[in-house]
């Protein structure tokens, strides 16, 4: 007998690779011009990396193919290396940012194919109709603790080998806050440069760099925030609590402000008194902030 079963594509199975971040320290005189309120206590050491970046149960990753038509995006669930920087994703479904390509023209994987381009989070980024634009989503929150950093985009490219190298194209910054108050709520506020920090934006393939495109849904695009889970918000210490933000790459200028909801319902605000500078790829420690009353 023979066996006239279709042979999968070669694109079926594909390898991924994520790129580590470094880090940086950001000038302690950013919020007080004499330095009277920073600390260089809590730093995230830039070796061997300063977290870890992995892949986890349940990631998603979403491709265009070169030899695809305009618009056809490919959905990968991670199958092997969780917990790992390595990881084997294999094929879960098709779609179309192209009106003129439905759901049911949508031809198979190729047989052969030159290059790809690779998105995560796969449910959260999209390819247009034309290939010329990426477009991936900021998180519009600012985490408490680092293993609460969720869905942090990455885009990779991968030859016909099926290799991806993912690259982180956001970067971090680190906020440690000491105080004898309790918050409930932290606000990094960007309008006073009209520097857009959440939202949609638009990823150019050939030189990875961003550019804001529209808020998601009603947001704000000059702000992220945090709340407290507790009524009675988190109480402060003198040992630092650690908050993260991922920011977009770029210059921000002196006049951008950190505002603290206090559990009294006070409004404490601190102004950075000079630039600082979020690079790609890379966790920036901002100086630590005392809030008291």
């Amino acid at each position: 007998t023979n066996d006239c079963t279709t042979p999968p594509s070669p694109i079926h199975i594909l390898g991924a690779r994520i790129e580590q971040p470094s880090a940086d320290n950001c000038a302690q005189a950013l919020f007080d011009a004499k330095g009277h309120n920073a600390s260089s206590r809590t730093i995230i050491e830039p070796t061997p990396v300063p977290h870890p970046i992995v892949w986890r149960t349940g990631d998603y990753i979403n491709i265009h193919i070169d030899t695809d038509p305009d618009g056809i995006m490919r959905l990968y669930r991670l199958s092997e290396g969780a917990g790992t920087t390595q990881g084997t994703f294999a094929y879960l479904d098709s779609s179309s940012s192209n009106p003129e390509i439905p759901y049911n023209k949508i031809p198979d994987l190729p047989e052969s194919y030159n290059s790809l381009i690779a998105g995560y989070s796969g449910l959260l980024i999209t390819f247009s109709a034309t290939d010329q634009e990426i477009v991936l989503q900021t998180p519009v929150e600012i985490f408490h603790g680092l293993n609460a950093i969720e869905d942090f985009a990455m885009v990779g490219r991968a030859q016909s080998d099926g290799n991806i190298v993912f690259n982180c194209v956001f970067g971090i910054i680190c906020l440690p806050i000491t105080g004898n108050v309790s918050i409930t709520g932290i606000t990094i506020d960007t309008s006073a440069s009209a520097l857009e920090i959440s939202g949609f934006f638009v990823l150019d393939p050939q030189t990875s760099s961003v550019a804001y495109q529209r808020p998601i849904l009603n947001h704000n695009q000059y702000t992220v925030t945090w709340a407290s889970q507790q009524a009675k918000g988190l109480q402060l210490t003198s040992t630092p609590t650690m908050f993260y933000a991922i920011l977009p790459p770029g210059t921000y200028a002196n006049g951008t402000q950190i505002k603290f909801q206090t559990g009294s319902g006070a409004t404490i605000i601190k102004t950075a008194k000079q630039s600082f500078t979020v690079t790609r790829a890379s966790i920036l420690n901002l100086p630590t902030l005392n809030i008291t009353q």
